[in-house]
């Protein structure tokens, strides 16, 4: 391969991206680095520190830099900026804690940069909140069908509009999770070869 690639598994919750990330991290463990959604410790869904948040979408970029071998990523940090449009969107929300200022900043010092491969598993809102039950709480950002629906249209226009050199491709996640495996396996194999 003649440089590196970054891939990352975007979408709402209930897509399956944690699973498969799993199941093909055991399957082509030389083939990629794989770097989980969590690099430190912390609860993504009540965090309300932007320093945690960013140190660790900062790390897991760290991460890829120092590999010799293309990364595939469980989120990166266009689901922080989806999460903060979001929250931002929501009625009864005035918060705006400057993750995407931050954001921008340090994609402008290059500590965060466009995956080469968007991975976008696409399931409903009714089908997210089916299979994650999260807690139905108006100050999270993906716990309703209204900020899931928001979230899902705010992805779709992200890379319309502002990842216009990264290719994305869209896995249908309301298949069963080995149809969605079995996609994803057969996609990285194709990133490999350059063939994608």
């Amino acid at each position: 391969m003649s440089e590196k690639k970054l891939v990352a598994f975007e979408g709402i919750p209930g897509g399956g991206k944690t699973s498969v990330f799993h199941e093909i991290s055991r399957s082509m463990p030389n083939q990629f680095t794989f770097i989980p959604e969590l690099v430190k410790q912390f609860d993504p869904l009540t965090e309300q520190s932007i320093d945690s948040v960013l140190e660790n979408d900062q790390e897991k970029y760290r991460i890829v830099r120092l590999s010799e071998l293309s990364a595939v990523m469980d989120r990166s940090f266009v689901s922080t900026l989806n999460w903060e449009f979001v929250l931002n969107s929501r009625k009864n929300h005035n918060r705006s804690d400057g993750k995407t200022d931050r954001i921008n900043e340090m994609i402008s010092k290059n500590e965060l940069w466009p995956a080469n491969y968007y991975f976008f598993f696409d399931i409903s809102p009714k089908v997210s909140i089916t299979r994650k039950r999260l807690p139905k709480d108006e100050g999270l950002a993906w716990s309703t069908e209204e900020s899931l629906a928001i979230a899902i249209a705010h992805y779709y226009e992200y890379f319309q509009k502002v990842e216009t050199q990264s290719k994305v491709i869209i896995i249908d996640a309301e298949e069963a999770l080995n149809v969605v495996l079995a996609n994803v396996a057969n996609l990285l194999s194709l990133v490999l070869k350059e063939k994608i």
